[in-house]
């Protein structure tokens, strides 16, 4: 089984690709930029999912893929299925099933085409719809301005602050 993992240097396919390769799994790292992403013992290659010239390279001998959708995935999921992959997990998102009338652009339409293009394909497709990413709050709250609730403003306790009329100076 050869595994085709998109977005292998990111935050989520760097783990993908790192817990693949722990189980034992062929896995072909895919990258606009292969060099960027780490040697850790599997494959590297370049696939640009806006440049229909890279996939068949990418998808070549590969049965399954983790795709991160960054863009329309019509033309590389009709490529995977033509090339034989069996089967897609997607990464996805939640708001595909809690907007029931999804703006269009949006995150919810964006992520719903992106099922609905690996599913025309003909391709079995896990989609997998995370509501957050933890990891993400760190760099909501960076933004945070001073004062608005956060958890470190309430759960730190005030420090007191000594002063020369303190009870313990001298």
């Amino acid at each position: 089984m050869t595994v085709l993992v998109t977005g292998a240097r990111g935050a989520v396919g760097s783990h993908v690709r790192a817990g693949l390769l722990g189980a034992g799994a062929d896995v072909r790292a895919a990258g606009r930029d292969p060099g960027q992403i780490p040697d850790d013992g599997g494959g590297r290659v370049r696939l640009d999912l806006a440049d229909p010239s890279s996939f068949g390279p990418a998808l070549d001998g590969v049965d399954r893929v983790f795709v991160y959708v960054t863009g329309d995935l019509t033309a590389f999921a009709r490529a995977a299925a033509t090339a034989g992959v069996r089967h897609a997990v997607l990464l996805s998102s939640e708001s595909v099933l809690t907007e029931s009338d999804p703006e269009p652009g949006g995150i919810a339409a964006h992520h719903a085409d992106a099922e609905a293009a690996l599913r025309g394909a003909g391709l079995p497709v896990t989609a997998l719809r995370p509501g957050a990413f933890a990891g993400n709050t760190g760099q909501w709250s960076r933004g945070s301005p001073r004062g608005s609730s956060n958890s470190r403003s309430r759960t730190r306790p005030r420090r007191r602050s000594t002063s020369a009329t303190s009870p313990t100076s001298p």
